[in-house]
């Protein structure tokens, strides 16, 4: 913006200027009288408002920092003869000086470094607010996580085009502020409006997976089995065995509390029922899909445990074994058949049949010697010798070499 100026204020320079001008006035034989010298004006600038259209009545200037003052005269008489000749000066608005200390947020241009900017510094208050949290000073956390927040809602907000790595990670440490002054509801709806602009991203899941953990601790099931199934609804996303897995663990949490206020259903011939009994019955349906949909995971084997353990602790040692034989047919080069095997063990000799369980312990000792499942097994192969009347191998031998 440009301001012109039309009326200034002109002052000479005193005697000598004078003695100047009555020279000039000899030299050109003329009554008229000129003035030489340096000449300074000066106008009063105000701050302009927004829609203020100017006052041309009074002698104040309205400006804005950025505008240019613009100031002529016509000088009418100099060197280059009697000829009327228009003088302009220029000069930028810079704003007041404020001498009095202050802290500002220096405004950066570009918007990929001011992207940057912002995630180290929303970073910096998830670690301050962090630290306020350990001390409990639960106001120190939230208003540093709010600070936090709003540059990483700065990044997110960005209309000009930057790299999407910088709104993934500013996603991230808004559900981390969220979290850690106990936004959970704030956390959740920010993974799922992540999720929905970024489905090939592997930040939510593990955020949601994080979230459902955390109603766990509260214990809060029912919200934290949504939050899991969340996970399973992701177009894409590696951590779907694990929430999963979660579902049964949380569908058995909430179960076993639920029922230790509650009478207790009657369990079938010599099974008596326990909470601990019908919460892992309860959670048997997410265990099995666990193994099912997602046979390569490490939750696999687990989720397989613990369908057995269901099997074991009510005596169906029938359906068990026919689980373990699909096992070994459908996982033949799974990690968790060491695990298998001595479940294998146990229904075997739980079931009478002594020749498979010692079998299935030579099996595990013999495939599997480092694994620790092998030190239970060393420890049960001597009492499933002495239920089938088996001498252990080399007792015999000890006992004839102490004869000789």
């Amino acid at each position: 913006m440009t301001v012109n100026v039309i009326a200034v204020r002109v002052a000479g320079t005193g005697a000598d200027g004078c003695a100047r001008r009555a020279g000039a006035a000899a030299a050109t034989g003329s009554n008229t009288v000129v003035r030489t010298g340096v000449f300074r004006g000066t106008v009063t600038i105000a701050e302009a408002e927004r829609k203020d259209t100017g006052d041309r009545s009074d002698a104040v200037l309205s400006c804005a920092v950025d505008d240019e003052v613009v100031v002529t005269y016509v000088d009418t008489y100099h060197l280059g003869g009697a000829v009327a000749h228009e003088i302009r000066a220029t000069v930028k608005v810079a704003g007041e000086i404020d001498q009095a200390p202050s802290t500002k947020q220096y405004y950066v241009s570009d918007p990929e470094l001011r992207a940057q900017k912002n995630l180290v510094e929303s970073q910096a208050f998830l670690e301050l607010g962090k630290i306020f949290k350990g001390l409990g000073l639960m106001d120190g956390v939230k208003k540093k996580c709010l600070e936090g927040i709003v540059l990483a809602d700065d990044i997110i907000r960005e209309k000009t085009a930057i790299k999407p790595l910088y709104k993934e990670e500013a996603f991230k440490s808004k559900w981390e502020l969220c979290l850690t002054m106990g936004d959970l509801e704030g956390a959740l709806a920010t993974c799922e409006f992540f999720s929905r602009y970024f489905p090939d991203s592997g930040f939510a899941d593990q955020a949601l997976l994080r979230i459902g953990d955390v109603y766990v601790e509260s214990l809060d099931y029912k919200t934290a089995i949504k939050v899991y199934s969340g996970v399973l609804n992701l177009a894409k996303s590696m951590a779907k065995a694990e929430a999963q897995f979660k579902v049964g663990e949380a569908t058995e949490k909430m179960t076993y509390d639920e029922l230790k206020k509650k009478p207790l259903p009657k369990g079938q011939g010599k099974v008596v029922m326990t909470a601990e009994l019908a919460a892992m019955i309860a959670a048997m349906p997410a265990y099995r899909r666990c193994a099912e949909l997602y046979p390569d995971s490490r939750f696999a084997g687990d989720s397989l445990a613990k369908v057995l353990d269901v099997y074991m602790l009510t005596e169906d040692y029938a359906q068990a074994d026919d689980l373990l034989e699909k096992v070994f047919q459908e996982y033949p080069d799974s990690k968790f058949l060491d695990q298998m095997l001595l479940k294998w063990v146990l229904v075997a000799f739980k079931r009478g049949d002594f020749v498979k369980a010692r079998e299935k312990c030579q099996q595990l000792l013999f495939e599997y010697p480092e694994s620790k499942n092998a030190e239970t097994a060393r420890k049960t192969l001597p009492q499933i010798l002495k239920a089938m009347n088996v001498e252990p191998e080399g007792k015999s031998a000890d006992s004839e070499g102490g004869a000789k």
